[in-house]
């Protein structure tokens, strides 16, 4: 075979390496696209999630019995122990022939009782911190057994107070903008949330086609209100489990509450869209961590109105069984904007 028959099979054989690297490269990138896709897919079914399942995080209650027994701080008792060290380093120490010999008895006697005097220092310093810091925690230590001692008389302001400072509600994923908690003069322990807005739910979906790309698909009316309702379920569902878990209530109620228009006024009002007397023995027999929020609304008196073509409607709050609330007036329940009453 001449050179030009080496070279163009030279050639050929470059060109053949150079279609196989280029199949290789589309497989990979195919294959690296199929796991994107179904990367993203769960990201998103993840993030449904995230907005569904708030309900599911465990919750550790608060023993206010144990709290109200806390032992009181001891004060600190004055130590002298450096004083009494340095005291003895002087007793102890007798001139040698040498600091007389130098006339350096009197120098090295006179450094020993500033030592005396540096100990004695040193040991006031640590009292003062000592007492400094016992003041602290006998100050934590009585707000906190006093505290203990009215949430266990369900004292509505200590209430509000534990539910607010140990309750942490606003750390309750993605629950709602802001949260208030207030206590009726019917002694109702009531939570007011206030929630997302429904475009929280996206407007679309993602699925893995049978091909492995991604698609976009736009989600169904139907499915995004259910999916939103499921949402504020939770939400709710939530609060009322870190609610209970913090003070010694038999039940509390809980407002779902949004801004929203009233038609009969034209004026965007703060209107209740979910309400539920949680009863603390039914809630603490579900089992949170695989029920559907929606669904163990079934367990409570719950004001809800839902269709799945228009979502969620305004409702008018609970009234809790065997409570004079909300207050009656002209034979009427009266529902005082957001909902908990007065």
């Amino acid at each position: 075979m001449g050179w030009r028959g080496t070279l163009r099979s030279v050639n050929a054989t470059l060109n053949q390496i150079e279609r196989e690297n280029k199949r290789r490269q589309k497989e990979r990138d195919k294959y690296l696209a199929i796991e994107e896709a179904a990367v993203a897919v769960r990201e998103f079914e993840d993030h449904l999630d995230w907005l569904t399942q708030i309900h599911q995080a465990k919750q550790k209650p608060l023993d206010w019995q144990q709290l109200s027994r806390e032992l009181e701080p001891i004060a600190p008792v004055r130590q002298n122990s450096r004083e009494t060290s340095a005291r003895q380093v002087l007793e102890e120490w007798k001139p040698n022939w040498f600091h007389k010999k130098l006339g350096t008895e009197q120098r090295r006697r006179t450094k020993l009782e500033n030592e005396i005097e540096n100990a004695i220092a040193a040991d006031q310093a640590e009292f003062e911190a000592q007492t400094t810091a016992f003041s602290l925690a006998h100050k934590r230590w009585k707000t906190s057994v006093g505290l203990a001692k009215d949430v266990l008389k369900f004292n509505p302001e200590a209430t509000i107070e534990a539910v607010e400072k140990h309750g942490r509600l606003e750390t309750i994923g993605p629950i709602g903008k802001q949260v208030r908690v207030t206590i009726s003069d019917s002694g109702i322990l009531c939570v007011d949330v206030e929630l997302n807005p429904p475009d929280i739910i996206p407007d679309y979906y993602l699925i893995q086609t049978q091909s492995g790309k991604l698609s976009e698909r736009k989600m169904p009316a139907g499915r995004r209100n259910s999916l939103y309702l499921e949402h504020v379920a939770s939400s709710l569902i939530a609060v009322a489990a870190r609610v209970l878990s913090v003070v010694p209530a038999d039940a509390v109620l809980v407002n779902g509450i949004r801004n929203s228009l009233v038609p009969s006024t034209g004026h965007h009002e703060d209107q209740p869209y979910l309400s539920v007397w949680f009863v603390r023995e039914t809630l603490e027999k579900l089992y949170l961590e695989r029920v559907e929020a929606a669904h163990a609304l079934e367990n409570f008196v719950a004001s809800v109105s839902f269709k799945k073509t228009a979502g969620l409607s305004p409702v008018k709050p609970v009234i809790p069984p065997g409570s004079s609330f909300p207050p009656i007036v002209d034979g009427q329940a009266s529902y005082p904007p957001p909902g908990c009453g007065p």
